[in-house]
């Protein structure tokens, strides 16, 4: 059984980020094949944390005591970041992206002008 199960990880490629993403291919050109996996990881790890510890913070799993204020800030501030990962995140990254096409525009334009004109 042990051996089946390791030969059948091994024969499966482990997820990679696409050679576009490597060779710096604009956000908005990528393949969406990873976002699935990243989304479901994502989700269900905090899912799973929050089941644990919002329970625990709002006293339904019994009397917490002196650590409910710590599981309560913990569960508020994982829901936050999860939602700052799946929203925030990716919006931030086409922004820079933008950023670095105007950027390049900018610097054609700049670099344009010190050029003599061409006799046409």
């Amino acid at each position: 059984m042990l051996r089946r199960l390791t030969s059948r990880v091994d024969e499966e490629p482990a997820q990679q980020v696409p050679v576009e993403a490597q060779q710096g291919h604009p956000t908005g050109q990528l393949p969406s094949e990873p976002l699935p996996l990243c989304l479901q990881a994502v989700v269900l790890t905090s899912l799973t944390t929050l089941g644990g510890v919002f329970p625990l913070a709002y006293g339904l799993a019994g009397e917490a005591g002196w650590i409910q204020p710590m599981v309560f800030a913990l569960g508020w501030g994982l829901l936050f970041a999860t939602l700052l990962t799946l929203f925030l995140l990716p919006c931030l990254l086409l922004i820079i992206e933008d950023g670095r096409r105007i950027g390049s525009w900018l610097w054609g334009i700049v670099h344009r002008r010190g050029e003599p004109a061409s006799a046409g």
